[in-house]
């Protein structure tokens, strides 16, 4: 499935964008989240050191949406590893407030596009 970042240059951004994607969903799918959770909370590390794709890969209006989505998200999925955390985090009392700020940051990053070469 194409979506507007297929042509971002950044490879960190576009793989934000396209998790928050799957993320912000209406139909959640917990095999899709968890390679999600895995990208997001592993490989971009927004919980763990969330405002290290400052002014590289994420606009400054974006950073405090971020901090807070790696926040829901650790959250959401317990002690559970994020890549299975899935149906975890869907089912956790975190997910209806991690669900709403990633679509406000897909929203974002939708409306500030790409950072130029």
């Amino acid at each position: 499935m194409a979506n507007i970042s297929d042509g971002w240059w950044n490879e960190d951004r576009r793989d934000l964008f396209s998790s928050i994607e799957v993320i912000a969903s209406e139909r959640p799918d917990p095999d899709r989240i968890g390679l999600c959770l895995d990208t997001i909370l592993n490989d971009l590390e927004l919980y763990d050191d969330p405002r290290q794709g400052a002014g590289a890969w994420l606009f400054d209006d974006e950073l405090e949406l971020a901090e807070r989505l790696g926040e829901n998200l650790h959250g959401a999925t317990g002690e559970t590893r994020p890549v299975e955390a899935g149906p975890t985090a869907i089912a956790s009392a975190e997910w209806p407030g991690a669900r709403a700020t990633a679509i406000e940051l897909f929203r974002r990053m939708e409306t500030n596009g790409d950072f130029s070469r």
